[in-house]
């Protein structure tokens, strides 16, 4: 058993046990089938003996514990383990390679998907292995959403825990810690293994991280947020942060840039490859805030990210996207609404198309 530079644990030799994991649903549900449970139904309980390991020594098995015992998910899997002789360790079927084991939190935002998906990446080239030699073991019970793409989009495979059958060897083992120890959280710099990480995301859907931007005809997305279900206790699809006059502001764009290519889009009526593969074609994006802009990470770097907040994010802001955005090499800027009271967010197209102007300097030193 040991510690990887990111907080992560790993072990060799792990025999997985499914039957000692206990929980109301198995996870992978039709969010239709499952409308209205209760979060707490879709996290397994797991049994000491759950995982077992030829480690010797308890003592170095309970000073790791408490690295984890914060977020009581991940403490629940490492308090699970149990340490065996190796004719105890018998098993039906093998997980070749490494297998990174994962206890996801809010697993329908972009944001945090990519936040995890990165961890687990970390881990991955922590241990000397590629993302297509990596296994991710999901270990919660979480139903399917269009975010899972991520995660079959750059692995080898994805194994649900509560779908194994038989007790499982994992060859190679490492364990995800909670999300505050993760470089980008933490706002450590430089951020290890990020632009390899945005580099094979966007390989995976056919982008090219090298392209050059074409000033001449710089492509400006929009990125509108429309109702949609994300979890099982959102079945209205209550999406909050839209634009009121997002046909005005388009409008203005096309009429200011007459030869620029200028979209509109609800990243949700796209496949998780057609976001990304969108981002990398991208050289302004535009969006009022909201955990689809996580994606600005895979445009590719010397682009922009222009990020619209309404009134209540200027008394608390939210730097998630204009770090990921920097991170990866973009340019940023923001607006904020002076309306306290609007449950929308109403941009003036004088004020966007300016923004634009100035952003679209900054990437290319002079007018587009």
């Amino acid at each position: 058993m040991g510690h990887l530079p990111s907080g992560g644990m790993k072990l060799q030799d792990m025999i997985l046990d499914p039957s000692r994991a206990f929980g109301a649903r198995r996870g992978g549900e039709n969010i239709a089938d499952v409308k209205h449970q209760n979060k707490s139904m879709e996290y397994f309980n797991f049994e000491f003996g759950f995982l077992r390991t030829l480690c010797s020594g308890r003592p170095g098995l309970k000073r790791h514990m408490k690295t984890f015992r914060h977020q009581a998910s991940v403490y629940d899997v490492t308090n699970a383990i149990t340490v065996s002789n190796r004719t105890e360790l018998k098993y039906m079927k093998c997980l070749e390679g490494l297998t990174v084991g994962i206890v996801r939190d809010d697993y329908a935002n972009m944001y945090w998907a990519v936040i995890e998906m990165y961890s687990a990446y970390l881990n991955a080239r922590e241990m000397n292995r590629t993302s297509a030699e990596t296994t991710i073991l999901i270990l919660d019970a979480h139903p399917a959403t269009g975010l899972d793409g991520l995660w079959e989009l750059l692995f080898k495979k994805v194994v649900r825990v509560g779908w194994l059958k038989t007790t499982t060897l994992l060859e190679q083992f490492a364990l995800v810690p909670e999300l505050k120890y993760v470089p980008i959280v933490r706002g450590k710099k430089p951020v290890p293994y990020i632009d390899d990480f945005r580099y094979e995301v966007s390989h995976r859907v056919g982008g090219f991280q090298g392209r050059g931007i074409d000033c001449d005809r710089i492509k400006i997305t929009v990125v509108l947020r429309k109702k949609y279900i994300a979890h099982p206790r959102n079945v209205k699809g209550t999406i909050k942060r839209q634009f009121n006059n997002s046909d005005d502001l388009i409008q203005a764009l096309k009429n200011t840039f007459p030869g620029t290519p200028v979209q509109a889009i609800a990243l949700e009526t796209l496949t998780i490859r057609e976001q990304i593969q969108l981002m990398t074609e991208t050289d302004i994006l535009i969006g009022v805030h909201g955990a689809g802009l996580a994606l600005s990470l895979f445009q590719v770097p010397g682009t922009g990210l222009i990020e619209l907040f309404p009134y209540e994010y200027k008394s608390h802001r939210n730097k998630h996207m204009e770090q990921l955005a920097v991170w990866g090499g973009k340019l940023y800027s923001s607006w904020y609404s002076n309306n306290r009271f609007a449950t929308t967010v109403h941009v003036p197209p004088r004020v966007l198309t300016d923004m634009v102007v100035d952003m679209g300097k900054r990437v290319c030193g002079h007018s587009i």
